[in-house]
């Protein structure tokens, strides 16, 4: 198929499915769009400890005593978890160390398989659950070990952590270098018990390391507020400042209730630092906007990419979005409108690839008020990073913002369960019934592409609200250097068989 010269190919076609999102894959050459869910991200280790046999591949360095597998509450009153955190009852497992077992030297090293990672993964998270009660707890360490012997130690707690027998979620983001094979370990270790302090049970359970997209060839710029704005500025043109802030907001019923670098303690107040933007005694529709330090990439070829953690828990959010100013123009990059989160102990992801690349930019968040003072939105630990241009980049294309570069006349809607946020205040692209029945959508310039380059995928979801007799079509266009998606929404009847 030809259309002004251009080489084309019709590359998927379907009737659409009614009232349900379907995800559909396409190979095409060169460099990847997603529409609507824009996180891509793996879950490369896990471990549960529900087999009995092989500890779930962990092993106990043989130090002063063992980690064990428990089950239930363990054997001493006031100390160690009631159940395991999987099952959420007595038959789940999980592992821990028994305070019984402390001597004259009380160290002991749980450590994981080999894990590795992907070379283009640059966010790396590891998730665990722990329980540290009783008035003679010791001290545990979390910290990897790579293929060079080089340690990172991730995170430490001393003494009892909570008065009840549930589990404590940590939540820490690994090394930036760390890359390549490496462990887990686990370092437990116990006070010496009298008769007077005997309670100092320590638990572990549902281990988990997630690797999200990126590049990781260059050092990481990360600002995670724990000091201070990290070289972050206030806009001078704004309605207001945002404020940083631990443990909670002021306000009842919205807000974080603790921060993501340092994770969630348990009990007592947050461990680390965000930022937020305060909606109490703020105007509707008011903005606050915090300013980045310029990144400048090392070359005109490379790609840059931004990742973000944000809460957005309040019956009035209003919105926030995340726009590159490129000196001459600014660009939204990224948004959400409206409460995306039920609870202050929820953070979500987000991240974008910044264009056009190889342009020195500056990263603006802004945050809008809602309606009332229930609408506190925060931000935490903003990383940026460029590299070579590689197959792993994508361009997500969600919106969210507006119509991210496609024209034609599908409406941008809201209103409908999407697919980017999971609820009725996300956006998505709809042809109804009546339009015409050639309606095409297209992005151009999204990179040198030609038809013998690299394969790479297309991704894409699609839906009908109601039943109707259309069915839609991807083409690909090749045009020298810039390429393009369309979209048709036509009939059924239009496809010849």
């Amino acid at each position: 198929m030809a259309l002004g010269g251009r080489r084309c190919a019709q590359i998927w076609k379907s009737v659409c499915p009614a009232a349900a999102w379907v995800v559909c894959a396409l190979l095409v050459v060169t460099w990847t769009v997603t529409t609507d869910g824009n996180e891509v991200c793996t879950v490369i280790h896990s471990a549960d400890f529900e087999s009995s046999t092989n500890f779930s591949g962990y092993r106990n360095l043989k130090r002063d005593f063992d980690w064990r597998l428990g089950s239930g509450m363990t054997a001493t009153s006031y100390t160690g978890p009631g159940k395991d955190h999987t099952f959420g009852n007595s038959s789940g497992h999980y592992v821990y160390v028994d305070d019984d077992d402390s001597g004259a030297f009380n160290v002991s090293v749980l450590r994981s398989p080999a894990i590795a990672t992907n070379a283009f993964q640059e966010e790396c998270y590891l998730t665990f659950y722990y329980n540290m009660r009783g008035n003679n707890v010791g001290k545990l360490t979390v910290f990897t070990l790579d293929a060079g012997y080089r340690i990172n130690v991730l995170w430490t707690r001393i003494g009892s952590q909570c008065t009840g027998s549930g589990w404590q979620k940590a939540f820490v983001r690994l090394a930036a270098n760390t890359t390549g094979q490496f462990s887990l370990n686990f370092r437990a270790e116990l006070n010496q018990e009298t008769a007077a302090s005997e309670r100092g049970d320590v638990a572990v359970d549902d281990i988990s390391v997630t690797c999200c997209a990126g590049c990781s060839k260059t050092a990481n710029a990360v600002a995670d507020f724990e000091s201070g704005l990290n070289n972050f500025v206030e806009a001078t043109t704004d309605s207001f400042n945002w404020t940083r802030d631990k443990a909670g907001t002021p306000t009842g019923s919205t807000g974080p209730m603790y921060d993501v670098t340092k994770g969630y303690p348990g009990c007592g107040s947050g461990l680390g630092y965000y930022m937020y933007c305060e909606a109490n005694g703020k105007v509707a529709g008011s903005v606050a906007t915090l300013i980045s330090p310029l990144y400048s990439p090392a070359s005109s070829s490379d790609v840059c990419f931004i990742s973000f953690w944000y809460s957005m828990y309040g019956s009035a959010i209003g919105s926030l979005s995340v726009s590159t100013d490129l000196g001459s123009t600014d660009t939204t990059q990224w948004c959400r409108n409206g409460q995306q989160h039920t609870s202050g102990l929820t953070w979500t992801r987000g991240q974008f690839w910044v264009q056009p690349r190889g342009t020195a930019f500056k990263v603006m968040l802004s945050g809008e008020v809602g309606s009332t003072k229930v609408g506190d939105i925060a931000i935490d630990d903003v990383l940026v990073s460029c590299c070579p241009e590689a197959c792993d980049y994508f361009y997500p294309v969600t919106f969210e913002c507006g119509l991210d570069g496609f024209q034609g006349n599908w409406n941008r809607t809201a209103g409908y369960t999407d697919v980017t946020t999971g609820s009725a205040t996300g956006n998505i692209l709809i042809a109804t019934e009546g339009v015409s029945s050639r309606t095409a959508y297209w992005i151009q310039n999204l990179g040198n592409v030609s038809s013998g380059g690299s394969t790479c995928n297309i991704s894409f979801f699609v839906s009908a609200i109601l039943p109707m007799d259309n069915a839609v079509t991807v083409t690909a266009v090749f045009d020298g250097g810039a390429s393009s998606v369309q979209l048709y929404s036509m009939k059924s009847t239009d496809f010849a068989p």
